[in-house]
């Protein structure tokens, strides 16, 4: 499902990868967010584009990913 997921937003055009962006931050917010994802969503405000997208979707699997583009 997760590989699914990832091809399906990679196939999103430039215009409508903001739209889905934040789609999935208030789809994140609905299943009810961890502190450390919290934290996450924080940094997005500086980023605004594929990472936000990136470090959401990566997020669900394991904290482990969003470490990497955070250094």
């Amino acid at each position: 499902i997760c590989s699914y997921i990832l091809v399906n937003y990679y196939y999103f055009d430039i215009s409508l990868l903001e739209f889905s962006s934040y789609t999935l931050i208030l789809f994140g917010v609905k299943l009810g967010i961890n502190s450390l994802d919290f934290h996450v969503r924080y940094q997005y405000m500086m980023f605004w584009y594929p990472v936000e997208l990136v470090e959401v979707r990566e997020s669900w699997p394991g904290h482990h990913y969003h470490k990497k583009s955070d250094v």
